[in-house]
């Protein structure tokens, strides 16, 4: 999923951890995360349950879908 950058820029919705913010996961230099050690850290599980759960119901605008649908109608 490709949310619409105005979607995306709702960080009270969509938030998204940093390494440096103080806790211990999050994305760090690069946009790249392996999410590794849920199993181990509560904090984590409990983020990613949320994440995916936003994820499958998210029932808005997927801009890789729209790219797809570009594709195939021209």
């Amino acid at each position: 999923m490709l949310l619409p950058r105005s979607v995306r820029r709702r960080s009270n919705i969509w938030r998204v951890y940093r390494k440096s913010k103080g806790v211990s996961f999050g994305f760090g230099q690069a946009n790249v995360w392996f999410a590794t050690g849920r199993n181990e850290n509560n904090e984590l599980n409990n983020f990613l349950n949320r994440i995916v759960k936003q994820i499958e119901e998210y029932n808005g605008d997927n801009w890789i879908d729209m790219s797809v649908d570009r594709r195939i109608n021209n």
